[in-house]
């Protein structure tokens, strides 16, 4: 058999089909040429994953608040080492001053 890249909605169809039992693995493996291990493999995934989508958006959520309260902290971090980087750049123009001033 020829490989070929299947896309999600495609793995989708095919598990779909198979749930609303009208046809049989064989049947199905042959219909849209895959292997039947393969099809396990999608089986077991989709079984897997599948609690997911019906999971509420509380993660999404709470990585959006950790994203934003790591931006806010960059920020802070970012404005404390600015005056340093500034005092370090004025030490070395001052180095370098002198050395033209003697």
């Amino acid at each position: 058999m020829k490989r070929r890249k299947w896309t999600n909605e495609e793995k989708f169809k095919v598990m779909l089909e198979r749930f609303q039992g009208q046809r049989s693995i064989a049947e199905l493996c042959n219909e849209h040429e895959i292997q039947q291990s393969q099809y396990y493999n999608w089986q077991d995934k989709f079984l897997r994953e599948g609690a997911s989508i019906f999971q509420n958006n509380d993660t999404t959520k709470r990585e959006e608040q950790l994203k934003n309260k790591m931006a806010k902290m960059e920020q802070v971090i970012g404005k404390c080492n600015a005056p340093s980087f500034i005092l370090k750049l004025n030490q070395s123009y001052l180095c370098d001053f002198q050395f033209f001033v003697s």
